[in-house]
């Protein structure tokens, strides 16, 4: 029975583009698994004490890096938390949000590890 490969979270080929070079590349997704964990966590902080400015503040940070990581399915969803007035509105589902944000990023540090050895 052949082994069916599974569809990477993330897609680096836009990334590589503006790197480079693999030491570029390192260098990025490093500062990737190095930066944005921390920064998830306060999200879930400033989530756990209804601080919902700082909640949109922490999605709008993680914007740009998951953007770059081309993790596509989390596109629309940092964009729901990314802005107060979307928190405001989207209070009831805002929690299955930042739960499937947590997942998803969690196996993207995963994976990314895993590929890079780190």
């Amino acid at each position: 029975m052949k082994k069916m490969k599974t569809q990477k979270l993330y897609d680096l080929s836009q990334l590589i583009e503006i790197v480079g070079d693999e030491e570029g590349l390192l260098k990025m997704v490093t500062i990737f698994i190095e930066s944005t964990p921390r920064t998830l966590d306060e999200l879930n902080e400033n989530f756990r004490n209804k601080n919902f400015e700082m909640v949109a503040q922490n999605a709008h940070k993680m914007k740009a890096s998951i953007d770059m990581m081309r993790v596509v399915s989390l596109h629309d969803m940092i964009r729901k938390i990314d802005k107060l007035d979307k928190v405001i509105e989207n209070q009831a589902e805002l929690k299955d949000i930042i739960s499937i944000v947590n997942t998803k990023l969690t196996q993207v540090f995963a994976e990314l590890k895993k590929e890079f050895a780190l």
